[in-house]
């Protein structure tokens, strides 16, 4: 059997992604609150995530929610955190 490249870091491979996270090791989602790698990804064109000004974070300019915490929520893009407002 195949092994997900994320297992490889500790993570479970998603296994329905739809926001995506792109960094050096792969495509990102989060799934039961969990990070998780994504092994197909037809719309990785589309990948980005976001988190907050005040924490040093600038405001995501395309909200889509990929991590919520007790600061807020959270995004990825150009491969950096943003936050949601």
């Amino acid at each position: 059997s195949q092994t997900c490249w994320s297992a490889l870091l500790g993570y479970s491979c998603c296994n329905n992604p739809t926001k995506l996270y792109k960094d050096e090791s792969g495509i990102w989602s989060v799934e039961n609150d969990s990070w998780c790698g994504v092994e197909f990804c037809p719309r990785c064109s589309e990948v980005e995530v976001e988190s907050l000004d005040k924490y040093g974070y600038k405001c995501c300019t395309k909200p889509d929610t990929l991590y919520k915490d007790k600061n807020g929520l959270w995004s990825i893009e150009d491969g950096k955190w943003c936050g949601i407002e």
